[in-house]
C-alpha cells in the first residue's frame, strides 16, 4: 500500500528526519552510538545539523558505510572474578 506524497528516490528532508526522532520511543535502547532517543532528542538543537549532513551523504551514495556501521565490542566483568557468560556485561566502542 502506497503512502500519499511518499517518494523514496528523493532526499529525506529536514521535517522528516525530526519527525522521525520525536516520534521514536524516548526511552528505547541505546542504538548501535550508545545514544538513546532522548540523547538526541535533548541535543537537537545542536546535533540537527550534523544529523541532516549524515542523511544527505547517505543519499548521495559519499556516506562511508563501513565506518558507520563497524564497532569493537568489549566485555566489562559485572563482578570480580568474573568467568561466565552472565557475568559481563557488553559494550560497543
Amino acid at each position: 500500500m502506497a503512502v500519499a506524497g511518499m517518494n523514496l528516490s528523493r532526499p529525506f528532508t529536514p521535517d522528516e528526519i525530526s519527525a522521525a526522532l520525536f516520534t521514536m520511543d524516548m526511552n528505547a535502547s541505546p542504538g548501535p552510538d550508545d545514544f538513546s532517543p532522548s540523547f538526541y532528542k535533548h541535543f537537537w538543537s545542536e546535533l540537527r545539523e550534523d544529523v541532516h549532513q549524515l542523511f544527505e551523504r547517505f543519499f548521495d551514495g559519499s556516506l562511508d558505510l563501513d565506518g558507520l556501521n563497524r564497532a569493537h565490542f568489549v566485555l566489562l566483568p559485572k563482578k570480580d572474578g568474573a568467568r561466565t557468560a552472565d557475568t559481563f556485561r557488553p559494550i560497543s566502542l
